[in-house]
């Protein structure tokens, strides 16, 4: 049926019959409204796709004439029809997105995804703290946040919105992409997502605050205070010697703590850790380290060098507190992250600034196995190299300088008054 433009009236006063019809509109060609036997009315189009005898008759269904006016839908029909004539199939293009949802229904979610990393890669392959710092991130912000996408679907856009809305926290956002990336890894490897299509490709905003360094007054102080803390029983002895082994050796606090008396070897001049952050350590016992255990006292049933009152290693959280009650007694500031790490920056800083001591060396007494990370230190070896280049130099330009003004007054000629 044909010849009537398609308005609100027109449409209401359509009645069902036997069989389903359509009613095509007189200005608009390809565009109708279907009525069924049930009395359903909804708008339709008709194009062809493609060109020439091969191309394919499609009918779209716009919406029903109870959702959408009339005006409404003649609308969608200019649109897609004008589409189809320019060569695109809309009909096509709605069915594949139908199919691709449904299939996003059934694909594995992002939260599915991080449910496996925790079990598959972080419970079996991370150090109880990395692992608790990692299950905090999926469980606060990824779930929350994206937990919801399916696994392929997840973008670089949106992982970097996550990142942007995250930037109060810097430190955090930049984390939580880490986190993410390294489970997108995986998802690729278990056949959820593309090679090569990590999405996690955003700029970090890195960290803007400068790292903080004790001075050698500072640490005077800090270890005047230690003493004067556990003769007065404000931290305990095993604290104080915790805490005088983080300057004797360098340590991280976490390997402090979890030391045992089983791990020292006093005839051999050595420290060996089964397991820590970075896997197996051995580090050597310098006299001042050997002074300190050798005078320390020995708990029977304590296997800990620094027990607790329970007699189990003395937890890090612990060592902190005790930590920052030093820092108050000695006067040092709190402020820009001074932890015990900063112990530990402290006395990289003055191995890696010695020159006489080999880069290996350097590395084994400082505990770390990473080549980047030791040449952050060992470039305060070139850095103090540029110092005093730069301070020669300046030497230099001074001395010829002066030269050149002896020169020109050797070589002044006097000029003649008179004939």
């Amino acid at each position: 049926m044909a010849g009537q433009r398609i308005t609100k009236r027109f449409v209401d006063g359509l009645e069902p019959r036997a069989s389903e019809y359509a009613v095509w509109d007189r200005d608009l060609s390809g565009f109708g409204v279907r009525v069924r036997p049930t009395g359903a009315k909804s708008y339709i189009t008709v194009y062809r796709a493609g060109r020439g005898r091969s191309a394919l008759y499609r009918r779209q269904t716009i919406g029903a004439t109870d959702k959408l006016s009339a005006d409404q839908a003649r609308q969608e029909a200019e649109r897609i029809l004008a589409g189809a004539t320019l060569g695109a199939d809309p009909a096509a293009e709605l069915a594949a997105a139908k199919v691709a949802q449904a299939e996003d229904r059934k694909a594995p979610k992002v939260r599915d995804l991080l449910d496996r990393f925790l079990t598959e890669h972080v419970a079996t392959r991370l150090k109880a703290r990395t692992a608790a710092g990692y299950r905090q991130i999926i469980e606060q912000v990824l779930k929350p946040e994206i937990g919801d996408l399916p696994v392929r679907s997840l973008t670089p856009a949106r992982v970097a919105e996550l990142h942007h809305g995250r930037r109060a926290t810097r430190t955090h956002a930049d984390a939580s992409v880490r986190v993410l990336s390294s489970a997108m890894s995986l998802a690729e490897t278990w056949g959820l997502r593309e090679p090569g299509s990590n999405p996690c490709r955003v700029r970090k905003f890195g960290s803007r605050r400068r790292e903080r360094l004790f001075s050698d007054i500072e640490v005077a102080k800090l270890l005047n205070a230690v003493e004067a803390l556990a003769s007065s029983g404000v931290i305990t002895e095993f604290q104080a010697l915790g805490i005088r082994l983080l300057f004797a050796t360098g340590c991280r606090v976490g390997e402090i703590t979890a030391l045992q008396w089983d791990y020292v070897d006093f005839d051999e001049g050595v420290i060996a850790w089964p397991d820590t952050k970075t896997g197996a350590l051995t580090k050597p016992l310098t006299d001042e380290a050997r002074s300190l255990l050798t005078a320390a006292p020995r708990i029977a049933g304590a296997a800990a060098v620094c027990p607790s009152k329970s007699l189990k290693p003395m937890r890090v959280e612990t060592m902190e507190g005790a930590f920052e009650k030093v820092m108050a007694t000695a006067g040092v500031p709190a402020k820009e992250n001074a932890t015990t790490h900063l112990v530990r920056h402290w006395f990289c800083t003055k191995i890696y600034s010695d020159p006489t001591i080999p880069l290996p060396n350097q590395m084994r007494i400082c505990g770390h196995k990473s080549v980047a990370t030791a040449m952050r230190y060992a470039q305060l070896q070139m850095d103090a190299v540029k110092r005093e280049a730069e301070a020669s130099s300046r030497k230099r330009a001074v001395a010829l300088q002066e030269a050149r003004r002896k020169i020109e007054a050797l070589n002044v000629i006097p000029l003649r008054v008179g004939g």
